[in-house]
């Protein structure tokens, strides 16, 4: 329910930067907003795809059964979706197939930074709006794109709300926490909170005692693990 809720906020957030500088301004009457949706429905992540997807069609069932988009004259929504298959090239080629061959007015997506990153200078490029949820790489709004919205906190709030709970739980158990050992995905999720780790840990007080990147695609952690428990820190970021 709380995804379903969180899509149908998403897609009203699109659909105000839509009538405001698209329909609205051109004073066309329209009976169906098309809006894109790229996201990994094959491969290792299409769980979470799969899952978001259902929850934007169920978001768009809701909305349309009530009148539609009522500033546009009940114009109801169409959500076309495109396979990214968790590959930034391959979520790229999607976004650039959906805003011309399918004429989209904005676009929703698409879970990983890396894909992400990949189609926001698209939708930048050729002024589609795009709302995002779940890329929490920092790198994603250091860029100056004005067409991209992200509706979910970056690495950097994350990071910092886990340095403050560590001290909070040294404060009222007595628990003694300084080294942290890290572990991550070498994607540009991973690789961006990795990087903020690093960099605030010796602002509160505590040492990154081991680092150790992995693929996103192993099956197999039993090396990394072996070097973590090696290093024996007093808590695990993964």
């Amino acid at each position: 329910m709380r995804k379903i809720i969180f899509s149908i906020i998403m897609i009203l957030t699109l659909l105000l930067l839509v009538t405001s500088y698209g329909f609205a301004q051109k004073g066309e009457e329209v009976s169906v907003v098309k809006i894109g949706g790229v996201y990994p429905l094959t491969g290792p992540f299409a769980p979470m795809g799969i899952g978001d997807k259902q929850a934007i069609l169920l978001a768009v069932e809701e909305i349309n059964a009530n009148g539609g988009i009522k500033s546009l004259g009940g114009a109801k929504i169409e959500v076309i979706f495109a396979d990214s298959e968790g590959d930034p090239k391959v979520a790229m080629t999607a976004a650039e197939r959906l805003i011309f061959r399918e004429e989209v007015v904005a676009m929703l997506g698409s879970i990983l930074s890396s894909t992400t990153a990949t189609i926001a200078p698209v939708c930048e490029k050729y002024k589609t709006p795009l709302v995002n949820e779940g890329s929490t790489s920092i790198t994603l709004t250091q860029h100056g794109w004005k067409y991209f919205f992200r509706s979910t906190p970056h690495d950097g709030l994350y990071c910092e709300a886990m340095f403050n709970f560590l001290k909070e739980v040294t404060k009222k158990s007595g628990e003694k926490i300084k080294t942290i050992g890290i572990m991550y995905e070498n994607t540009l999720f991973g690789k961006t909170a990795g990087d903020v780790w690093k960099e605030k840990a010796p602002e509160h007080g505590f040492e990154i005692v081991v680092d150790i990147p992995y693929s996103a695609e192993s099956v197999d952690l039993s090396s990394e693990i072996l070097n973590l428990k090696k290093a024996s820190p007093d808590v695990i970021f993964l």
